[in-house]
């Protein structure tokens, strides 16, 4: 259902959550007899509930110092925007790995690291 990975970043980070929400939002339109949103509709919904808790996440001091983000205000010493060509190779990096994945529900310690490293991904356009 997600095959598109810059569009749907978080959700596609965060795909064993995602499913569950996904079915949940449908179960909700379902239930109040109104009609079922398509695919997009749910995903766009999953993707921008996302984006508000990482935004949110990020606002937060201790978070930024545990991920080493600098405030939202300012910009690290040094940084400079890197723009870079999307490659075969490196479409989808935002998974996790083979080596990484694990079974059942992630921590939220880990959520939030993954979640983090896609928002840091996705705000460097890499």
């Amino acid at each position: 259902m997600v095959d598109d990975t810059e569009k749907y970043p978080l959700v596609t980070s965060f795909w064993d959550e995602a499913q569950q929400s996904i079915l949940d939002i449908q179960k909700h339109y379902a239930m109040n007899g109104n009609e079922p949103l398509t695919n997009e509709d749910v995903l766009e919904q999953v993707e921008n509930t996302y984006r508000e808790f990482m935004d949110k996440a990020v606002q937060n001091e201790k978070v930024r110092s545990i991920y080493g983000l600098a405030s939202p205000s300012e910009k690290p010493l040094g940084e400079v925007q890197k723009s870079q060509s999307r490659t075969l190779s490196s479409k989808g990096t935002s998974r996790l790995k083979t080596s990484e994945t694990k079974t059942g529900p992630l921590s939220k310690h880990e959520a939030l690291e993954r979640a983090v490293n896609v928002f840091r991904e996705t705000k460097s356009g890499a």
